[in-house]
């Protein structure tokens, strides 16, 4: 079990702050590759046609300015890439000639495609994905690209904040409800799991489970070779994702894993969900897995 490929999409200068960042730092624990790919939007005509009558004519005659201020756009993250991979003495080279033996390695990407489904198809042949943690200032499109890389990728993702992420988190918090998501999310952190110094099992109002209990799990993990513990919090008044936070954070966590989406996405854009709660905290670098 290991990580051998990490995708970091590169959406903003805070992307790259915090999530190639820790990509790198994670890279040169598996001797993995690092992929910044950058994902130039194409011009959304059919969004023009409910405004203009004239859209294809419109488009036509601002092509030009619109491809200049995309290679501006794109030049700038690349020198903003080129500088952290320089800043830890990453080379960038090409995918097929990274060597393991040889540690952490980088490759840029720049093409136009769909947005986000691109970002997600380009991580299915990845083992992980990296995105920064979302701030109310950030990108409304940020929410869209985790969606899509959680439903469409078929691949963990990893959310961090702008702290420092450890080389191998010491101790781990996985949330566990017994549920399908919990399962693969668990599954999906292995190789951080394995390498961690402590593990728990962290469940919340024991007893109301969707499948196997937290001992299993526990269970589980000890066939693996990982002394994890069982755990649980009550239920105040917050929300689960807040209570799953707060829970990992008094037990000193520096990496939490959790099932992403358990409920619809519908249910969880109008009421607010456990996603949304742990994507929305820099504090504390979550693995999520759908």
């Amino acid at each position: 079990m290991t990580i051998k490929t990490i995708l970091t999409p590169i959406l903003t200068e805070a992307s790259i702050e915090s999530s190639l960042e820790a990509a790198v730092v994670l890279g040169r624990t598996f001797e993995a590759h690092v992929i910044g790919h950058h994902l130039r939007r194409l011009p959304d005509v059919a969004a023009l046609y409910g405004y203009y009558a004239q859209a294809p004519a419109y488009m036509a005659e601002n092509i030009d300015a619109y491809k200049e201020a995309s290679n501006k756009r794109a030049m700038e993250l690349r020198g903003l890439f080129d500088e952290v991979c320089v800043k830890h003495g990453v080379p960038i080279i090409l995918p097929e000639d990274h060597k393991e033996a040889k540690g952490v390695s980088a490759s840029w990407r720049d093409e136009e495609g769909c947005w986000p489904v691109d970002l997600a198809l380009a991580g299915r042949v990845t083992d992980l994905s990296i995105l920064p943690a979302y701030q109310g200032d950030g990108p409304a499109s940020h929410g869209d690209v985790l969606e899509a890389l959680l439903f469409e990728s078929g691949r963990p993702v990893l959310v961090v904040g702008e702290g420092d992420f450890p080389p191998a988190p010491k101790t781990v918090v996985i949330g566990w409800d017994g549920g399908l998501e919990a399962a693969r999310a668990m599954k999906a952190a292995m190789p951080l799991i394995m390498r961690a110094r402590r593990v728990i099992i962290m469940s919340i109002d024991e007893g109301v489970w969707k499948g196997p209990d937290s001992v299993q799990a526990v269970a589980f993990l000890k066939m693996h070779g990982v002394d994890a513990v069982a755990d649980h919090v009550a239920r105040v008044d917050d929300a689960t994702g807040k209570v799953l936070i707060a829970a990992a954070k008094d037990r000193g966590a520096d990496l939490l894993v959790a099932g992403a989406y358990s409920h619809s996405r519908l249910r969880e854009m109008i009421l607010g969900g456990v996603t949304r709660d742990l994507t929305g905290q820099a504090e504390l670098p979550v693995l999520l897995a759908h």
